[in-house]
């Protein structure tokens, strides 16, 4: 995405820089309204681009560790949805396999898009937990919105669930859907902590 997509958008940005100064003032005058919007998409695509690059590598996951990419991915949501979403929980030492952390923070990152979509919740709370007396550690998302039958298939067109199950399932991890009409909803995640082995 950087080298190629966002050098694009960088070289393009450059060009229409370089041939506004370079035509003629008269033609600038006339051409200024269909310049300046080439400029504003141009910029807006490339914030596109640095968005999706955030969500796709999170900042602060691999220097930082989970809990803290989800704190940072929880003060977005905030900052954007005016839901009201906090993080509990420490870092585990050693740290997860990094495949396991990605997975568990877009597990996290689904289960909060399902929120805002479905729940018509004003608060939700990440925990992040080491299970005590196993190997595992845990990985909690509850909302207190309308909430739904877990029992039921969900709804044609949802597949976040679908989607959380299945990521879950690739590291060795059993996820777990809490919900009833009017009760919130919670996603848990429990994961091992060393990489699930794969046969060769």
């Amino acid at each position: 995405l950087h080298d190629r997509i966002g050098q694009n958008v960088s070289t393009l940005n450059l060009n229409l820089s370089m041939l506004r100064s370079e035509m003629p003032a008269e033609i600038v005058r006339q051409a200024a309204p269909r310049l300046d919007d080439c400029e504003a998409l141009l910029h807006y695509t490339g914030q596109l681009v640095r968005d999706l690059m955030s969500d796709l590598r999170p900042p602060g996951l691999d220097e930082l560790g989970l809990v803290a990419a989800l704190h940072e991915h929880a003060r977005q949501v905030t900052k954007r949805s005016g839901l009201a979403v906090t993080v509990r929980g420490t870092e585990v030492q050693p740290r997860l396999p990094a495949s396991t952390e990605i997975t568990l923070f877009r597990i996290a990152q689904e289960a909060l898009i399902n929120v805002i979509q479905h729940a018509r919740a004003n608060a939700i709370e990440i925990a992040f937990t080491a299970v005590a007396g196993t190997d595992r550690v845990a990985l909690t998302v509850a909302d207190n919105g309308c909430g739904f039958d877990a029992a039921a298939a969900p709804p044609a067109g949802h597949l976040g669930m679908l989607g959380m199950r299945e990521r879950a399932e690739a590291i060795g991890a059993r996820l777990q859907v809490e919900s009833a009409p009017g009760a919130g909803t919670r996603v848990i995640v429990e994961a091992p902590r060393a990489a699930p082995a794969h046969p060769a």
